[in-house]
């Protein structure tokens, strides 16, 4: 494996911990990578994390599980007899 692609999965890892991490383009090293979160385009539930450089127009996909937020209501408190 050669140190740019050494270089992505180093960045990968970075971005899966920290979405918002400013992240200098492993190509050019003249821009920072944007970074767009996208759903999943299939039916399990993931996210396309797309990181691309404005300058050198270097892209790469991250597709990660998604986490999911139960929308249930949480269970009512018993009443407390008087």
């Amino acid at each position: 494996m050669n140190n740019l692609s050494i270089a992505w999965i180093e960045i990968a890892s970075l971005v899966i911990d920290n979405p918002f991490v400013k992240i200098k383009c492993p190509n050019c090293s003249k821009s920072f990578l944007s970074i767009f979160i996208l759903p999943w385009q299939g039916t399990e539930p993931k996210i396309d994390i797309h990181l691309i450089c404005e300058k050198c127009n270097a892209k790469n996909i991250i597709t990660k599980k998604a986490s999911t937020i139960s929308t249930r209501s949480p269970p009512s408190k018993p009443a407390t007899g008087a």
